[in-house]
């Protein structure tokens, strides 16, 4: 299946095969057995940022309790689901993509791919539960809006995220004049 991913850090490139990691510093050591325990098979670029690292500012503090909070839902009740430090991000179609690139500031030095994957563990799930009234959130706001987006609920403007298991497959990069059609 073909899917379009942003990378806001460029660190992409043509045929990357991307897969989780394992080699992530993280001390003490009780920390990273930690992590280890529940994420055997390692993290991805979001899981290390949200999961392992320590946040800077006060917007990526606000950024990791919110994907804690949605972490700890899928683990307590849609262990099923892809854990979103695990996953890799994407849209399906350009059209849903376009949404999150202007949501991103139509950076142009954004990297636009598109990706490949030859499996069916990937999940399509309402990104806009994410950010529902973040600017004061509580635990329990947070466990309601985590619950409704790992059931799969769509809110009444849904912004749509595919969260896919790797490997993943980096195709070719998408020409910047392509996302800017049919704004």
């Amino acid at each position: 299946m073909l899917a379009y991913h942003i990378d806001r850090y460029n660190r992409l490139k043509e045929n990357d095969i991307i897969n989780l990691r394992n080699d992530i510093n993280i001390e003490p050591r009780v920390l990273k057995e930690i992590m280890d325990e529940r994420y055997p098979d390692g993290l991805s670029f979001h899981g290390d940022t949200y999961y392992a690292r320590q946040p800077q500012t006060r917007e990526e503090i606000q950024d990791v309790f919110t994907e804690n909070i949605f972490e700890y839902e899928r683990r307590l009740n849609h262990a099923h689901m892809p854990s979103r430090f695990q996953s890799f991000f994407a849209s399906e179609t350009i059209k849903e993509l376009r949404f999150w690139f202007k949501k991103l500031g139509n950076q142009e030095s954004f990297s636009v791919w598109e990706v490949e994957f030859e499996h069916s563990d990937f999940a399509k799930l309402d990104a806009s539960w994410l950010g529902t009234d973040m600017d004061k959130p509580s635990f329990l706001t947070s466990a309601y809006y985590a619950e409704n987006y790992w059931s799969g609920k769509s809110s009444d403007h849904p912004q749509y995220e595919l969260l896919i298991k790797s490997p993943i497959r980096v195709v070719k990069r998408v020409p910047y004049s392509v996302l800017m059609v049919g704004e």
